[in-house]
């Protein structure tokens, strides 16, 4: 059990490494004409095929976002210049982020010819352990980002301690689901992750009608440093939204809490089921989204 100075210290930490060494919002400084790849439909692929991955192997969702996060960071650098408009490179350096949030994050660790049998032998042994060590080298080995979740996670601990556990747990599981919703689309790619998650955990306090529930916005506003009603945080309330939105259609199922109601309208209840085994031909994770 930490205490709520070690969180709060934790959180500053989190936040200075946020806009100094892992800089994945610095994407929005890219000319996008010059770097067609970093568009919404190949970000789009890559992610949504990191989230099947993960799932059929039963790792955390949060390695998905890990893995997305280092792409992100390597495309911002003049290693990643080259991925960002040739497709084969853009691909190499997904399963290349890929490879090294498994290798450093996941519990149970991955043969590196389960990465050529996942890309359907596009790429060899060789290549994908080249691409992690130039990826490596142009990162300086920062690959341990603070994620949404890493935020959520202190944010909760930060709620008052008098609260209901069940309480506690509706807060963080709300706003948990709706960042991975939004992690495939190409607004998480060039967005901070503590906009994200302050954003999402508004999202669920008002949405649960908690008793001072603006008071306790306010609080947690003020640990991170980010004004509740700045436009980033307003513009990341509505794309979490629209990514529930858009999860309602695809008929996402899952046992989550789904009590989330966007302004003016209710949503469905919301949820996903990890897949389990091993992969083959068959299998839907068993060829890595192709970037045309």
């Amino acid at each position: 059990m930490t205490s709520f100075d070690e969180t709060c210290e934790r959180i500053q930490v989190m936040r200075v490494q946020e806009d100094t060494v892992y800089c994945k919002f610095s994407l929005h400084g890219i000319n996008e004409s010059n770097a067609p790849l970093l568009g919404k439909d190949s970000y789009e692929k890559i992610v949504s095929w990191y989230l099947r991955v993960v799932d059929f192997f039963e790792f955390h969702r949060e390695i998905a976002e890990i893995a997305a996060t280092i792409l992100n960071c390597f495309l911002a650098t003049t290693h990643g210049f080259s991925a960002r408009t040739d497709p084969s490179e853009y691909q190499l350096a997904s399963l290349g982020a890929f490879y090294i949030a498994v290798k450093i994050h996941a519990k149970q660790a991955m043969h590196p010819r389960s990465f050529t049998q996942l890309c359907g032998d596009r790429y060899t042994i060789h290549e994908i352990e080249q691409t992690e060590a130039s990826m490596l080298s142009a990162l300086n080995w920062r690959v341990n980002p603070p994620t949404t979740g890493a935020f959520l996670r202190e944010m909760r601990d930060l709620l008052p301690s008098d609260m209901n556990d069940d309480t506690r747990e509706a807060v963080f599981e709300l706003a948990q689901m709706q960042c991975e919703l939004l992690l495939p689309l190409s607004y998480f790619a060039v967005t901070k992750s503590s906009t994200i998650a302050l954003a999402s955990i508004i999202n669920a306090i008002e949405s649960l009608n908690l008793c001072e529930g603006d008071h306790l916005i306010e609080i947690l506003s003020s640990f991170l440093g980010i004004d509740r009603n700045c436009s980033q945080v307003i513009e990341a309330q509505r794309e979490l939204f629209k990514a529930l939105a858009i999860g309602a259609r695809g008929s996402l199922k899952t046992s989550r809490l789904s009590s989330l109601t966007a302004p003016c309208r209710s949503s469905p209840k919301l949820s996903y089921r990890p897949l389990t085994g091993q992969p083959s031909p068959a299998t839907p994770v068993s060829t890595m989204a192709m970037v045309e």
